[in-house]
């Protein structure tokens, strides 16, 4: 077990539900996301670093890392798709919001396929990988 440092202990003591302390990645791809290949890329993501595996837990009114003895990456690994009423930032904006389960590793990666995207910026279609 290692204790989270003063700074990630604020970070987390700050999240509540009307202020999430949520960071986020996205990164747009051409084409279609199968789900096998990202969930190989992020069992080995994995393996290299071990301590996504870790979970927060507090002892004593202190916050550690401890590792999750039920990990697995499908609990981490989603598809979302945009309906047909939705815009992709709509869509970005919901799965940001969405509290991450606190008794598991704090991550989730999440597949969007079929964005449109106007045809003038890219004739081909469009995905998107939300890393939370």
């Amino acid at each position: 077990m290692k204790q989270l440092s003063s700074i990630d202990t604020n970070f987390l003591c700050l999240d509540s539900e009307t202020t999430q302390q949520t960071i986020g990645l996205l990164a747009l791809v051409e084409g279609e996301l199968k789900f096998n290949s990202p969930l190989e890329a992020s069992e080995n993501l994995v393996n290299q670093y071990p301590e996504l595996k870790n979970k927060i837990c507090k002892i004593n009114g202190k916050y550690f890392q401890k590792e999750d003895q039920t990990f697995s990456i499908k609990n981490h690994l989603f598809q979302s798709y945009i309906s047909n009423n939705q815009t992709f930032t709509n869509c970005a904006s919901e799965l940001f919001s969405q509290k991450i389960e606190s008794s598991r590793p704090l991550w989730k990666i999440i597949l969007i396929n079929h964005l449109e995207v106007p045809k003038k910026l890219s004739p081909n279609q469009q995905s998107a990988i939300l890393f939370i």
